[in-house]
């Protein structure tokens, strides 16, 4: 089973639909949201706020992962320095307390808004927590994907960070920003990792099993090939049946501003045929998409929810709205 933990972006795309889950996961482990000093928990069945959260010299939580009744297991943020300076990822345990091993986290220039929690395969206790750290402060910074690993049987049932900062995928040096997205191999616990190679029409498929991540990628050449020195996509969301993957992109011209549904084969990792390709924006009439990009299936995987922001030009200037 995975557990999708959706960042703060993703908290507008939640109150249109309360259960955002794979139908064979049990409905209460993303029943919880965090982020800055507040919250969302659904545990009663409607949205209630969490007020009051301590987030000790933390910006905000990326991720949140709670039990199958719903009680918090822990939570992923990142420290908050000035501008510039370097950040530290750091787990909170159920009590709000950095959990041991949160050291593991190395300082980066930054960290990405989405950060995907998983079950390690035949393993009740511990968790894969996958994340994106950037190599340098700047527009083209260098993003590589990571995971780490929590174990919940530690620590008096509270967690231990075990290990962190693992490289699964590097992304080229010219490559913004890579999405991932994890899905659940059909008839067993073992998942995928997905991701996609800049300035290529290729997504890479990573089986999870047991033994650890596999090194060894399944290679799909189902995308579609963009201008030079962008990336692919900007977010990859799973339908909740594991059987359809979407990305969406930005740009400053129309061909740029799309998103496009692909059939995926859950046993094999393998990607093919683009099921849908939607064109949005008009730079002319200055509705170009912006940075803010977030795709969720709804339950029954009949529709796709895009959440995007869009510049306009108000007598010269520009407003994000």
């Amino acid at each position: 089973m995975i557990v999708n933990t959706l960042s703060c972006k993703l908290l507008l795309l939640v109150l249109l639909f309360i259960f955002v889950v794979q139908p064979s996961f049990a409905q209460k482990e993303i029943s919880n949201f965090h982020y800055s000093n507040t919250g969302i928990t659904y545990n009663s069945g409607n949205p209630q706020t969490i007020p009051g959260i301590p987030t000790p010299n933390s910006e905000w939580s990326i991720a949140t992962i709670s039990d199958s009744i719903g009680n918090v297991l822990f939570d992923f943020s990142y420290t908050n320095p000035t501008v510039g300076s370097f950040r530290n990822g750091v787990i909170l345990d159920k009590n709000y307390q950095v959990m041991p091993g949160s050291n593991l986290f190395g300082p980066h220039y930054g960290y990405g808004s989405t950060a995907l929690v998983a079950p390690v395969p035949s393993n009740n206790s511990k968790y894969y927590l996958f994340y994106q750290v950037s190599q340098t402060f700047s527009s083209s910074a260098r993003w590589v994907l990571k995971y780490a690993v929590i174990d919940m049987s530690l620590n008096g049932g509270l967690g231990n960070v075990i290990s962190a900062d693992n490289p699964i995928d590097t992304t080229n040096a010219d490559q913004l920003l890579t999405p991932f997205t994890l899905v659940q191999q059909r008839g067993s616990d073992n998942f995928w990792v997905v991701t996609c190679k800049a300035n290529s029409d290729t997504l890479y498929s990573r089986l999870v099993n047991s033994a650890g991540v596999n090194n060894n990628k399944v290679i799909s050449k189902a995308g579609t090939v963009w201008f030079t020195n962008v990336s692919n996509y900007v977010n990859l969301a799973t339908s909740h049946d594991g059987s359809m993957i979407a990305g969406a992109r930005i740009g400053n011209l129309i061909p740029q501003n799309i998103c496009q549904v692909f059939y995926f084969n859950s046993q094999t990792g393998k990607i093919t045929d683009k099921v849908s390709t939607k064109i949005y924006g008009n730079p002319y009439l200055g509705t170009t998409p912006s940075t803010l990009n977030v795709l969720e299936f709804s339950p029954d995987n009949r529709l796709l929810y895009r959440l995007y922001s869009v510049y306009k030009n108000f007598n010269g200037r520009c407003a994000n709205t």
